[in-house]
């Protein structure tokens, strides 16, 4: 019998519940809420004949859907934008792929490109084979001369590039070397700008190093003491700005060191005891050590100061210790729900408390203003994915908010004040806010008076904002560097940009 995973308890008891509905639907069913009462929010997946997710549905009720080849590939993809008007009813995501060999008995494909639902795109080549560098290896006649053995590669390059919808390409080239004392790895990055990275990894050691324009950087990496090289840590850096007209070149290097002590030496979760420190140029270091005795994390800045803060068994921060101030406390529930921040100064206490709705969202904070008063915030309307649609001081203020489909801010309503509303294209990106003076009439596809609009390009950069008067700013791009060259201001002028060889802002 195929056993399959139907529960998640976390450290705090609180249970996340997955339900088969039956073979093409899962429910999963997120803890519930604190108390009797308690709800959960459901996540609904539904699966295709091949056992593929085809639509995905978020307790607020916005869809994603999904089509594959027939080998597996993803080909289209929907967001809930796209599906605001029915499932697969928008334009989707788009991805190309093709074949490129055999892994073993399987084709082999790589993405070639990847359209969004606007028909920007990156366009990807990919090398049939890297270039290969050789070197002869010699060996000795009787007489002792030489002749060729065989070759060995020194050196192999392989480049990956991706070109923009409007013809921006980004190149990435992989260089693997065998020329000096150990083997490398470096990555070496170009941009439309004309900006060059470069990273280098040493294969047998812990030694990195990289360039940036204007900059060069290297680091080492020590074996962390509990989990050893697979979560190596850098306990030597050293960052240059190289010098430019006006100043010196700038360095900053870093030291950093740590220990740990173990109950059981084969065991990196018994942790017992550990330290570290950090030294900044020689001259500022940083220590941290945490004991497990007592649950508590201690650090102290290079003044001398000491903080400190305690965790419980689960690890919930429960007191925090902070220089020249008393104590500050948390409290929870057995849930792990924060109910009071507190701080107790002789026989005064001040918090703040915290409830919760039914479905565990924030409900309301109350924060003491004095020994005798204080101010309660109140969350009465949250969404089923924990977005306040309202937010009320009582006696004070009320202020209304909205999302849209995909959870961003739609509309905003002040206290006492009409609605300010922001509507976004397919993409997620702003296309227009609206005060609350403006033309409510204006036809479809226009910019209401009293509006402000937004227009990008493929490549997803601002190109217009059309402002409330009705007059635009404009905004120009390189076409082959995708900078900004100029901004056309009303009333103002134009705003030109230079930029080095090397991409940067003159």
């Amino acid at each position: 019998m195929t056993k399959q995973l139907s529960t998640v308890t976390d450290a705090d008891g609180r249970v996340t519940t997955i339900v088969r509905v039956d073979a093409d639907t899962v429910e999963i069913h997120a803890p519930p809420g604190p108390g009797a009462n308690g709800e959960s929010v459901v996540t609904t997946l539904d699966l295709d004949a091949n056992g593929y997710l085809s639509e995905l549905t978020d307790p607020r009720g916005a869809k994603w859907a999904f089509d594959y080849a027939a080998d597996g590939l993803m080909t289209k993809a929907w967001d809930e934008r796209a599906n605001e008007g029915g499932v697969r009813s928008g334009p989707p995501s788009t991805f190309t792929y093709e074949t490129f060999g055999f892994d073993g008995n399987h084709e082999r494909h790589y993405l070639v490109q990847d359209e969004n639902a606007l028909g920007g795109s990156q366009n990807l080549s990919w090398p049939t084979a890297p270039t290969l560098t050789q070197a002869p290896i010699y060996k000795t006649w009787c007489d002792g001369s030489q002749y060729i053995w065989s070759w060995v590669v020194t050196e192999s390059r392989a480049t990956v590039a991706w070109e923009t919808a409007q013809g921006r390409t980004n190149t990435v080239e992989m260089v693997h070397s065998r020329t000096g004392p150990e083997p490398t790895d470096t990555s070496i990055r170009t941009e439309p700008s004309g900006r060059v990275t470069s990273s280098t990894k040493g294969l047998s050691s812990f030694v990195h190093s990289g360039t940036a324009p204007g900059m060069t950087w290297d680091r080492e990496l020590t074996p962390d003491p509990r989990f050893g090289a697979e979560s190596a840590y850098p306990s030597a850096s050293s960052t240059t700005v190289l010098a430019a007209e006006g100043r010196p070149a700038l360095t900053r290097t870093v030291v950093r060191g740590e220990t740990a002590i173990l109950t059981e030496p084969l065991d990196p979760l018994s942790l017992a005891i550990s330290t570290s420190n950090v030294t900044v140029n020689g001259t500022r270091t940083w220590n941290e050590s945490y004991l497990d005795a007592t649950k508590t994390f201690t650090s102290e800045s290079p003044e001398g100061r000491t903080s400190s803060y305690k965790v419980d068994a689960v690890g919930r921060v429960v007191q925090i210790n902070a220089p020249g101030q008393v104590p500050t406390q948390l409290v929870y529930d057995a849930e792990g729900y924060l109910l009071e921040v507190k701080r107790t100064k002789g026989a005064e206490t001040r918090s703040t408390r915290y409830t919760y709705d039914d479905r565990g969202y924030l409900g309301s904070v109350t924060a003491d203003s004095s020994a005798t008063e204080s101010l309660q915030t109140l969350l009465p309307q949250n969404d089923p994915m924990g977005f306040p649609g309202e937010v009320t001081v009582p006696g004070i203020s009320t202020t209304l908010q909205s999302v849209d489909v995909a959870g961003a801010t739609s509309g905003i309503t002040p206290p006492g004040k009409p609605q300010h509303g922001m509507t976004y294209d397919v993409l997620g990106q702003l296309t227009e806010y609206r005060p609350p003076l403006h033309d409510a009439g204006a036809p479809a596809g226009t910019c209401p008076d009293g509006a402000e609009c937004y227009s990008y390009s493929l490549d997803r950069q601002l190109e217009d904002v059309t402002l409330a008067d009705g007059t635009v700013v404009d905004y120009s791009y390189g076409t082959a560097t995708g900078l900004l060259d100029s901004v056309v201001v009303p009333d103002f002028g134009t705003v030109n940009y230079g930029y080095t060889t090397a991409g940067r802002l003159q």
